[in-house]
């Protein structure tokens, strides 16, 4: 159920982005992470994070009541998931607005909600590395 929400979360705002900006990606990244940060979350369930990679999908196996820091790259391990699932999202990373990736690393929106989920992306390219924390209701 929240691997649905989460792409649906994701689709639904990256079609956001890129409704409002052109979105068109040649090659693949070298990888792409993306994920949830809960804003009301309990004990060990407080991020759902993904990792688009090699043509296969991985998920971070940690469970943490901790958020990653936002202000670096999301560091951790993380276990392949079915082909089946990597099918459900191996197109996402061409929908990622080119706006979007040109932009700086970090926050996007106002974060004085701590109870607000955020979204997490981080996208590498050539050895260029970039993340950004999105407020969910931006």
């Amino acid at each position: 159920m929240k691997l649905k929400k989460l792409y649906l979360t994701l689709i639904v705002l990256l079609c956001f982005y890129a409704s409002a900006f052109t979105a068109k990606q040649d090659a693949e990244p070298d990888y792409f992470v993306f994920g949830l940060l809960y804003g009301k979350c309990k004990s060990g369930e407080c991020i759902t994070v993904y990792k688009l990679e090699n043509k296969s999908l991985f998920q971070y196996k940690e469970e943490t009541a901790y958020y990653p820091p936002f202000n670096t790259f999301h560091n951790g391990d993380y276990i392949e998931l079915s082909r089946d699932k990597y099918q459900q999202v191996s197109t996402v990373t061409a929908k990622i607005p080119q706006q979007l990736l040109q932009s700086q690393s970090g926050k996007i929106g106002t974060f004085t909600d701590v109870k607000q989920d955020k979204l997490y992306f981080e996208y590498s390219d050539n050895g260029v590395k970039k993340f950004w924390v999105i407020n969910s209701n931006k």
